[in-house]
């Protein structure tokens, strides 16, 4: 697949999440960009752990011949959920079978559904606070997610944007380019940073190097056997 298909898909994704926070009255401002953020987030913490989970040793292979690993893992027990993390590299998100995007998406249909999405991803945030963080200034750590479905704020519409969330999410799966290390996150941030620029008549005030930019000053700095300690790399586009 190749990165104009997948910034395709990516994208396609980011507007169907933009659609379910535009029709609750979320356009255009700042909780709408972390709301998408988180849900996007999320998705790829669901798809890479489903993604290593199936190459670990041990369980690899029985959730890698089940019809749907989702549903294999929903079977497994405490203590092998917590022996396959072992396995895991230190730098995959790990999931619970209670926190997959299937197990969530199945128990749409109950009550106080964005109150179980919301303490389903702080959760997660939690028990990836170690390795998955955001550092303040004061240097205390963030948490990567928190509640999405409040910014609603009638309260009696936030079980319906958090099924219409996970409805935008659900079709498409990136297990299959992980392998390609597409970076999901910096067409994610330049795409919504550019929206909300033209939206907002650059109000925001956030712009962004160009990828093709970036890519030219990454290959710059990783030419084989050169010291690269100390370099400094000229920016054309600070400033603009």
């Amino acid at each position: 697949m190749t990165d104009q298909t997948l910034s395709a898909k990516t994208v396609a994704l980011i507007d169907s999440l933009k659609s379910t926070t535009g029709a609750y009255g979320l356009a255009n401002n700042g909780s709408e960009y972390k709301i998408i953020t988180e849900i996007f987030l999320y998705k790829f913490f669901n798809d890479k752990f489903g993604y290593e989970a199936k190459q670990a040793p041990v369980y690899g292979e029985r959730l890698a011949k089940a019809e749907k690993w989702d549903v294999e893992y929903d079977s497994f027990s405490e203590d092998e959920v917590e022996d396959l993390f072992t396995y895991l590299p230190g730098s995959v998100p790990v999931l619970k079978p209670h926190q997959t995007l299937s197990h969530l998406y199945n128990a749409s249909g109950q009550g106080d559904f964005g109150a179980l999405l919301d303490s389903t991803l702080i959760e997660i945030a939690s028990q990836n606070a170690d390795t998955f963080s955001v550092s303040s200034s004061g240097k205390a750590k963030v948490s990567i997610f928190s509640a999405v479905t409040t910014y609603v704020t009638d309260t009696a519409k936030r079980d319906n944007f958090a099924r219409a969330l996970l409805r935008s999410i659900a079709s498409f799966n990136f297990e299959s380019v992980f392998d390609e290390k597409y970076d999901f996150f910096s067409c994610v941030f330049e795409y919504l940073i550019k929206d909300y620029n033209n939206a907002g008549g650059g109000k925001y005030a956030e712009y962004f190097t160009p990828r093709s930019i970036a890519r030219v000053m990454a290959r710059l700095l990783t030419e084989e056997n050169r010291e690269y300690k100390g370099a400094e790399c000229y920016d054309p586009s600070a400033g603009t």
